[in-house]
């Protein structure tokens, strides 16, 4: 196994003081690397904007902190060391494959495979979500903004492997620019026998100083599935009132409480969702790649945030019923590779 976080140890100052050499102003973006509380941070800064983000290469490369033009969009942990073992709870976990397996167990292409139980007899959110990523690349220059690298193959983590035994290897940037926010994760296989596989983001967007019944979110929601279990979805998803709420924009308030979270099919050609912060006077726009057909509504009962998840595919995809169109249930052929893609940025209202 690699080492966590492997890249040069540098601090900001030092660094900032390296970029700005020769040049007759200081750069407008800058990175570094820091190690705060036992754990290395890579931070990406646009001074301009007043924006900054805190990545955690060691756990799952959680960016555990964003700020754009000047307002906090993510709910960090609390205290760093929370976020080892909770890596599913807090800032934006990266999930392979999202939601949960039944029992943990499915069958692919012939294959049984047997993945660890998280929660409740069964596997949740995946294990990339708090695995150590190698960063490769630091850098930052004022046309392409301040951007961090990252890599994590299967092949390097025998606790992943030994039930996952695919030559997976995934590569993430995660860049800041003008204020914005984005990210680029390509998968590939790079061995012969067919992956399955699926992919979705959990970024808490905090509401620090909004109250829900004054917060606003818009999904473009088509269909609605059963979500009143966890695990088993077996009837195809239905256009519902909700769908229409949610299309038009809804309160956070008038989510149904019945529900643990809401599962979408999004319109097609549509990945653009909205939180509305009527308080802090802001809207976070959140847009992220065509291949992330689904979309989860969560409020968590531990932060003062909501989550709005991109899915590829729908909890429990591999022992699903229902059709691949529906699940999203996918194989990663030997040689093959996946891109997705996601970002966001802050808009004053009234302007």
């Amino acid at each position: 196994m690699k080492p966590q976080g492997v890249f040069r140890q540098t601090g900001c100052r030092e660094l900032k003081q390296e970029q700005e050499k020769g040049r007759g102003a200081p750069v407008r973006y800058r990175v570094c690397s820091e190690r705060r509380d036992g754990r290395e941070h890579v931070i990406l800064s646009d001074d301009r904007t007043g924006s900054e983000a805190f990545i955690i290469p060691g756990i799952g490369c959680n960016l555990i902190r964003c700020r754009l033009e000047g307002h906090e969009t993510i709910e960090g942990p609390p205290h760093l060391s929370m976020l080892a073992e909770y890596s599913a709870e807090y800032g934006v976990p990266l999930l392979w494959p999202p939601s949960r397996i039944a029992g943990g167990t499915f069958a692919f292409r012939g294959r049984r495979y047997t993945f660890p139980q998280h929660e409740g007899g069964h596997h949740l959110h995946g294990d990339i979500r708090h695995l150590p990523w190698e960063v490769v690349s630091l850098s930052a220059s004022e046309t392409e903004g301040a951007w961090m690298t990252a890599e994590l193959r299967a092949t390097d983590h025998p606790g992943w492997y030994a039930y996952y035994p695919h030559e997976v290897a995934l590569r993430l940037t995660y860049r800041l620019k003008d204020g914005r926010i984005s990210a680029v994760l390509d998968a590939v296989n790079e061995g012969r026998d067919e992956a399955p596989y699926g992919f979705g983001i959990h970024p808490y967007f905090t509401l620090s100083g909004d109250a829900l019944e004054e917060t606003e979110v818009a999904v473009p929601a088509e269909f609605q599935y059963d979500t009143s279990e966890l695990v088993g979805i077996g009837r195809l998803p239905e256009r519902t009132v909700l769908c229409r709420q949610l299309d038009g924009g809804l309160t956070v308030s008038a989510l149904p409480a019945e529900l643990d979270h809401v599962l979408l099919r999004l319109v097609p050609g549509k990945r653009e969702c909205r939180l509305t912060r009527r308080r802090s006077g802001i809207r976070i726009v959140f847009g992220f790649s065509e291949n992330l057909a689904h979309a989860v509504v969560f409020v968590p009962e531990w932060a003062h945030a909501v989550s709005l998840e991109p899915w590829s595919s729908i909890t429990d995809a591999f022992n699903s019923p229902l059709p691949a169109e529906w699940t999203g249930l996918s194989g990663l052929e030997g040689g093959q590779a996946v891109r997705f893609e996601w970002q966001w940025h802050v808009e004053r209202l009234g302007q």
